[in-house]
């Protein structure tokens, strides 16, 4: 009994996906561009829980620097993944970059070629093993103008016509 229920609870890593499209980031950065230095947004995100136990994501937390200068910083609310379940949640983002940046972090996103580093400081609770609590925390390189993975997205790709602005609304 032992061993069937390691095997069968055995926690695996959750994978998670940021769904968001070009289009957010676009609007990000022509704001920018008109000298604004703050830009606040919101990052749809989803999150696949193999486990079969729920897990709480209790805070987090990151920074967002371009060329090892910080330039924002995001929060996670609270969110319950449901054992076995996907589920998506918001990061609430705020982009506040120098003067002195944003002409430069611009001419990179339009280019193609922005690249950010994004640390990030999480902490997960699982209730099932007495509430047991931990952190993690990581860092990441972004390729921002690339399309990253969206297999757990609920719209894997925005090229179909419903996911796209018809070109009179632009």
């Amino acid at each position: 009994l032992f061993v069937t229920a390691a095997f069968r609870y055995f926690p695996a890593k959750p994978e998670f996906n940021i769904c968001n499209d070009a289009v957010a980031w676009k609007s990000l950065f022509d704001s920018l561009t008109s000298m604004a230095p703050v830009g606040d947004f919101q990052l749809l995100a989803s999150i696949e829980n193999p486990n079969r136990a729920e897990v709480a994501l209790q805070t987090g937390t990151g920074k967002f620097y371009y060329k090892n200068t910080f330039v924002g910083s995001y929060q996670i609310p609270p969110v319950t993944v449901a054992p076995s379940a996907i589920t998506d949640f918001l990061i609430l983002a705020s982009f506040t970059p120098d003067k002195s940046q944003i002409l430069s972090i611009a001419t990179a996103y339009y280019s193609g070629n922005l690249v950010l580093e994004v640390d990030s400081d999480t902490t997960i609770r699982v209730p099932l093993l007495m509430d047991y609590t931990f952190s993690v925390s990581s860092s990441m390189i972004v390729h921002l103008n690339d399309m990253g993975d969206r297999h757990l997205c609920a719209c894997p790709t925005w090229s179909d016509l419903k996911n796209n602005t018809p070109p009179f609304l632009s």
